[in-house]
């Protein structure tokens, strides 16, 4: 049985801040995000904190909803990542940032039918990657950030097949991803929108993500 499309750790969607901040500011956040494309949707509520701007350490709950023409009925997935990322390019005299991310994951698949037949499928992934964020002024209290990524993802694969031996698996990807973050300016805090898609070998995959950040 291959399930290596079943990719509970999803490094590409990471939530982050700290690139709406200045070098040497302390902020945190929450956020939710939605994506969908390559077989499965995912709802992820996720949050981080940065204590000066460069550094920044998130992570996200994941739920993950396998699309039925894989041959898993009504199969879903829990996962669980966290990030850590520094920003290597941050100056107030340039609107250009660029950052260095690392992350890794886990996370299980079930459904009723591998319930039935005691079946065990879990996942382990990690990943590196680098943003790169472009600031456009404004003289609103909306501030515009085109972006794009690339990461490198290994996922491993684990079925426990109850008593008939165990199977590997593993898939490795890179992404490619393109966006834009909108932030509103709510006085001390701020309201971020952020639309992504995400290109990958096997499919593109869109997403979008509401974040508020402590600042």
């Amino acid at each position: 049985m291959r399930v290596t499309i079943i990719l509970i750790f999803i490094s590409s969607i990471a939530y982050s801040q700290a690139n709406y901040l200045e070098d040497g500011e302390r902020g945190a956040y929450l956020g939710l995000g939605l994506y969908s494309g390559n077989n499965q949707t995912d709802l992820l509520l996720g949050g981080g904190f940065s204590p000066n701007g460069l550094f920044e350490i998130s992570g996200a709950l994941q739920r993950a909803t396998i699309d039925e023409d894989f041959g898993l009925r009504n199969a879903y997935g829990l996962g669980l990542n966290a990030h850590l990322k520094y920003f290597v390019i941050k100056q107030s005299d340039i609107p250009l940032q660029l950052d260095l991310t690392v992350g890794s994951g886990i996370g299980r698949v079930t459904s009723d039918e591998i319930k039935a037949i005691d079946w065990d499928i879990t996942s382990f992934g990690y990943s590196i990657g680098s943003n790169v964020y472009y600031d456009i002024e404004s003289n609103t209290n909306i501030s515009i950030q085109p972006y794009g990524s690339i990461h490198y993802n290994v996922t491993k694969i684990k079925v426990d097949t109850n008593g008939f031996g165990s199977e590997n698996d593993s898939d490795t990807k890179i992404n490619f991803s393109l966006g834009v973050n909108l932030l509103l300016d709510l006085d001390y805090n701020n309201f971020a929108i952020s639309p992504q898609i995400i290109f990958q070998e096997g499919g593109t995959r869109f997403g979008i993500q509401l974040s508020y950040i402590f600042r």
